[in-house]
């Protein structure tokens, strides 16, 4: 393959040992609204940037001037809680390193050192201590995808987070992790933090990557076959009208008769005469 060809449409074509082009140059361009195009704004030849002093960038926003961004720390303190199977938190070994230990299927299970209270001593003494699970391999992924370091401490209280009143006073304030996150001891939470309305007015959670139901057992009642399941439909008020109500329709039926000029007291006609209908039928028909 050869390294040099002729001027074409993108000017002299030419490429190093390496593969790259040289003598290249490449347009700056910048979206402005107000043409509603975009516009070239400088020049890049392969070895510096040229702008073009009369056309300046437009920012998103309609701003001239470049934004002022922050610069976040790429060593994050991490909080998080003794919540098993989320994180499991077991000592070190007399050499300040963690024991390996596999899974079942012989994966190595990753394991950080975190700082924390110690229960099993007296006085609870913050001590290096090593944590795993669900969380800390979440943490790992994580910081291997946004290229992060971390450091990692159990919180102190061994709390999650929830308001409550100083000295008795109307003044709340957090308290476990999230007193820590928003006290500035700690730039991220990983654990198995609850979201709630109370909460989410303070932080911002990732998505959810567990969801949990709640659910109430309860003992299963065996069916019984007694004489009066036909009646477990309604309640007993009800079938008290029911019965009510096919008594009045039947008394309604034998007063309409007897009273009606075309029942029991109709006008003589040619046509034979049937039975009055007495309270008897009236019941019998409407039941």
């Amino acid at each position: 393959m050869s390294s040099k060809y002729p001027d074409g449409l993108t000017g002299r074509i030419e490429f190093n040992d390496d593969g790259d082009r040289r003598f290249a140059t490449y347009s700056i361009l910048n979206y402005q609204q107000k043409p509603g195009r975009l516009v070239q704004v400088g020049v890049f030849n392969g070895t510096q940037v040229v702008m073009n002093p009369q056309r300046k960038i437009i920012w998103p926003g309609g701003e001239t001037e470049k934004p002022v961004g922050y610069q976040m720390s790429t060593k994050l303190k991490i909080v998080t809680i003794h919540q098993e199977p989320f994180v499991y938190v077991k000592p070190t070994k007399s050499d300040g390193t963690c024991k390996e230990e596999y899974t079942v299927n012989g994966v190595l299970i990753k394991k950080v050192i975190c700082t924390g209270p110690n229960g099993t001593i007296p006085g609870q003494p913050i001590v290096p201590q090593c944590c795993y699970g669900f969380c800390i391999d979440l943490l790992i992924k994580l910081a291997m995808s946004m290229n992060f370091t971390y450091e990692v401490h159990l919180v102190a209280d061994g709390k999650f987070g929830t308001q409550e009143r100083v000295n008795n006073s109307n003044k709340k304030e957090w308290n476990g992790m999230m007193g820590e996150l928003l006290g500035g001891l700690a730039d991220m939470i990983v654990a198995p933090l609850t979201i709630n309305n109370e909460r989410a007015q303070y932080i911002e959670f990732s998505k959810p990557f567990k969801y949990q139901g709640l659910t109430i057992l309860v003992k299963k009642e065996i069916p019984r076959s007694t004489l009066d399941s036909f009646m477990q439909p309604f309640q007993s008020t009800l079938w008290l009208l029911v019965g009510l109500s096919v008594h009045v329709v039947a008394v309604m039926l034998y007063l309409l008769d007897r009273f009606s000029p075309f029942g029991r007291f109709k006008v003589n006609s040619e046509e034979e005469e049937e039975d009055a209908l007495t309270l008897s039928s009236a019941m019998w028909f409407s039941w």
